[in-house]
C-alpha cells in the first residue's frame, strides 16, 4: 500500500497544499516563518504536513488537536485533506471535511479505481466509515504512530508503556491481533457449538416427554374407551324410558283435544257478537254526546279563570292609581322636587286606560261564563235523556268473554298436544342418536400410537444428530486452544521478540555505540519464581543508568527512536500490506554530529525499502539529504515548495 497524493485545504498552518509522496525517496521537509522573525523553522508548519495526514485517516492529530481546532485560524472554514491511497489494484480517496461548505464535517470513502465509474462506499455514520478505513490502513492509530510516523509529539514512548499497552501494540503490530480475532471467533463457534449440543439434549428432553405423554394418553384412552361402552348402555335404557312417557303423554292430550266442541264454540261465538254489534251506532252516538260535554266543560273553567285572573288585574290598577294620588304634595325621593298633580298625569291616565281596559274584559267574561254555564246544563240533560234510552247489551258481553274463555281453552289444548307431539319425536331421534354413538377413543388411541411411533423415530434421529455435534464441539474446543494465547500467538510472541531484539540492538548500536541495551521481554519472574506473561522493555546503560527512567533526556530519545525503527520493521516484515512511507519528525534531534551520518545511512535504506520517506527537521540537513522541500508561512498560512510539490490543476474526487 501506498499514499500517492495529499491535498490539504486550511488546515491548521495550511492555506492550499497538494504533495506528491509516490516513490520520492529521502525528502528533507524544513520550514521559513516569515510571520515571526523570533523562529527560523519553528512555527512554520512543516509537522502540520505531516499532521494532516494523519488527521485524514484518523481524525486525530499528534497534538490532541480536535474539532473546530484545526481549521485554519484566517480561513476559518473550508478545512479539507484528501489522501489518495493505491491498494494494490485498488485505489481510494480518503477525504475528511471541517466546516466545509459543501461537505460540512463528513468524511468520505470513495474508491477511485475506475475513475469513470467513482464507488462511494462512505457508509451512514462517520464511526462506521472510519471502521472502513482502518481496514484499508491495515493498521489502528497506535501502530501508525508507533510504526510509521515518528512524530516530534506522537511518538509513542514504548518503553515507559504499561504492560497492557504495549502488549497490544506488539501483538497489532505482530499480526497477533488477528489471531486474538480468530481466537475470539473461535470462542463464537465454540459457544455455538456447545449451545447446539445444549439445544440438542434440550431437544431430546422433550421428545423424552412426548413419548412419556403419549405412552400415557394412550393408556387413557384404552380406560375412557371401557367407560363410554358402559355409558351407552345406560343411556340406551334412560332414552327408551323418556320416548315411551312423552309417547303416551302426546296421546292421552289428542284424545282429550279430539272430545273438545271447537266448532260448536265458535258458532256460538259469532252468535253473539253479531247481537253486539248491532248496538254500535248506539254507542258512537253515546261518545259523540259525551266529548261535546266535556268541550264545554274545559270551555266554561276557561272563561271562568280569565273572569277571576281579569278581576285580580282590575283590583291591582284601581289600587296603584290611589297610590299615584297619594304622591301628590310629597317630595321626589331621586330629585327631592315636590311631586303635583300635573307630574303624575302622564302615569294616572296611563293606568286609568288600563283599568277601563281591564273592566271591560272582565265583564265580556263574565256574560261568556253564564251563556257557558246554560249550554253545558243542556247538553249534561241530553246526554243523561240519551243514555237512559240505549239497549242493554250486558248480558250478551258475559256470554261472550264466557265463549271466548272455553275457546282459548281449546286453543291452549291444541298447542300441548304439539309439545307433546315434538317431544315424543326429540325423544325417539335422541334414542337414535344414542345407539348411533361412536367411540371417540378409538381414534384418539390410533392418534397418540402415531405419536409415539414418530417420537421414538425422533428420539433415534436426534441421538445421531447429538453424537455429531458433540464431536463437532470437541473440535472447536480444539480449534480454540489453537488460538488461544498458549497456542499460535505465544508461538509467535517467541519469534517477534528476537526478531525486536536485534532490530532494537542495531538502531542503537548506530544511534549509542552500543552503550544502550534495550530488551524485549514477553515473559517476567513473580516473587515466587513463577513465570507470568508481562510485556516490557528493560533498558541498561553501561556509561549512565540502570533503568529507562534513569536515562538522560538525550539518551530516552535515542531508545523511542530505536524502539520504535524496530517496531516499525516488524509491521513490515509481517504485514499483509506494508504502507510503502515512513515519517520522521525531528528525530535527528536524537543522535549528535558523530551519530548523524550513520542515522542517515540508515533512512537511505529505509527510502529504497519503503519508496518514501520524510524527514522533518529544523536543523541544517541539506548536505546529508539531497531532495528538499520547504514550506514557507507568510500572512498565517503556509505552502510548500520543492520536490514534494505539485500545481493543483483540479480537485480530485
Amino acid at each position: 500500500m501506498k499514499f500517492n497524493r495529499i491535498e490539504i485545504d486550511n488546515f491548521m498552518a495550511v492555506g492550499e497544499v497538494t504533495i506528491n509522496v509516490d516513490n520520492k525517496g529521502l525528502v528533507l521537509i524544513q520550514g521559513e516563518n516569515l510571520d515571526d522573525t523570533s523562529q527560523n523553522s519553528n512555527g512554520a508548519g512543516k509537522s502540520t504536513i505531516v499532521e494532516a495526514l494523519q488527521w485524514a485517516l484518523f481524525n486525530e492529530t499528534a497534538r490532541g488537536d480536535s474539532g473546530d481546532s484545526v481549521i485554519n485560524r484566517t480561513a476559518k472554514k473550508n478545512c479539507r485533506v484528501l489522501i489518495q491511497i493505491v491498494d494494490g489494484d485498488r485505489e481510494y480517496n480518503i477525504i475528511r471535511h471541517r466546516k466545509h461548505k459543501d461537505n460540512k464535517n463528513r468524511v468520505l470513502l470513495l474508491d477511485v479505481t475506475n475513475r469513470s465509474d467513482v464507488v462511494d462506499l462512505t457508509l451512514g455514520t462517520d464511526k462506521a466509515t472510519q471502521e472502513q478505513i482502518n481496514k484499508i490502513i491495515g493498521c489502528s492509530s497506535d501502530v501508525f504512530r508507533a510504526a510509521i510516523y515518528s512524530g516530534q509529539e506522537s511518538q509513542i514512548d514504548l518503553p515507559s508503556l504499561t504492560d497492557k499497552h504495549l502488549k497490544t501494540i506488539v501483538e497489532e503490530a505482530a499480526g497477533i491481533d488477528k489471531m486474538q480475532l480468530a481466537h475470539r471467533i473461535a470462542r463464537e463457534r465454540y459457544a455455538q457449538t456447545v449451545d447446539a449440543v445444549k439445544t440438542l439434549e434440550a431437544s431430546i428432553a422433550r421428545v423424552d416427554d412426548s413419548i412419556e405423554t403419549a405412552t400415557k394418553q394412550s393408556e387413557y384412552c384404552v380406560t375412557k374407551s371401557k367407560e363410554f361402552a358402559e355409558q351407552k348402555v345406560t343411556d340406551i335404557n334412560e332414552g327408551k324410558k323418556k320416548a315411551a312417557s312423552a309417547a303416551k303423554k302426546a296421546k292421552e292430550l289428542k284424545a282429550k283435544l279430539d272430545a273438545s266442541d271447537k266448532a260448536g264454540l265458535t258458532a256460538q261465538l259469532e252468535e253473539v257478537t253479531a247481537r253486539i254489534k248491532g248496538v254500535d251506532g248506539e254507542v258512537a252516538q253515546q261518545k259523540k254526546l259525551s266529548k261535546s260535554l266535556t268541550e264545554l266543560t274545559m270551555k266554561l273553567k276557561m272563561a271562568q279563570s280569565e273572569f277571576t285572573s281579569g278581576k285580580t288585574d282590575a283590583e291591582r290598577l284601581k289600587k296603584q292609581i290611589d297610590e299615584v294620588v297619594k304622591e301628590i304634595g310629597t317630595a321626589c325621593s331621586s330629585c327631592g322636587h315636590a311631586i303635583t298633580e300635573s307630574s303624575i298625569g302622564d302615569r294616572r291616565i296611563a293606568l286609568t286606560n288600563e283599568l277601563k281596559s281591564k273592566v271591560a274584559n272582565v265583564k265580556t267574561k263574565g256574560v261568556e261564563a253564564k251563556d257557558l254555564k246554560d249550554v253545558l246544563s243542556k247538553a249534561q240533560e241530553e246526554l243523561s235523556t240519551f243514555e237512559s234510552s240505549m239497549t242493554d247489551i250486558s248480558e250478551q258481553v258475559t256470554q261472550q268473554k264466557t265463549i271466548q274463555s272455553a275457546l282459548n281453552d281449546v286453543s291452549a289444548l291444541e298447542s300441548s298436544v304439539i309439545v307433546a307431539v315434538n317431544a315424543a319425536k326429540t325423544a325417539r331421534a335422541s334414542l337414535d342418536e344414542i345407539g348411533k354413538r361412536e367411540d371417540p377413543y378409538v381414534e384418539m388411541k390410533e392418534r397418540e400410537d402415531e405419536k409415539l411411533k414418530l417420537a421414538k423415530t425422533q428420539r433415534e434421529n436426534l441421538d445421531t444428530e447429538l453424537t455429531a455435534a458433540k464431536a463437532k464441539r470437541q473440535t472447536a474446543g480444539c480449534v480454540v486452544d489453537v488460538f488461544s494465547p498458549s497456542g499460535i500467538r505465544a508461538h509467535i510472541l517467541d519469534t517477534v521478540t528476537p526478531f525486536l531484539n536485534d532490530r532494537t540492538a542495531r538502531y542503537l548500536g548506530i544511534l549509542s555505540d552500543g552503550n544502550i541495551q534495550a530488551i524485549w521481554s514477553t515473559l517476567s519472574k513473580t516473587a515466587k519464581g513463577e513465570l507470568r506473561e508481562k510485556f516490557a522493555i528493560e533498558i541498561t546503560s553501561t556509561t549512565g543508568g540502570a533503568s529507562y527512567k534513569s536515562l538522560s533526556g538525550g539518551e530516552k530519545r535515542k531508545v523511542r527512536l530505536a524502539t520504535t525503527l524496530a517496531l516499525q520493521d516488524l509491521v513490515s516484515s509481517r504485514a499483509s500490506k506494508p504502507i510503502e512511507l515512513w515519517i520522521g519528525d525531528e528525530i535527528d534531534d536524537a543522535v549528535d554530529v558523530s551519530g548523524l551520518e550513520r542515522l542517515m545511512t540508515v533512512l537511505e535504506e529505509k527510502a529504497k525499502e519503503k519508496g518514501t520517506v520524510l524527514i522533518i527537521s529544523h536543523n541544517q540537513l541539506s548536505d546529508w539529504v539531497r531532495q528538499h522541500a520547504t514550506v514557507v508561512k507568510k500572512g498565517g498560512t503556509s505552502t510548500m515548495t520543492g520536490v514534494l510539490n505539485l500545481e493543483r490543476d483540479e480537485e480530485l474526487v
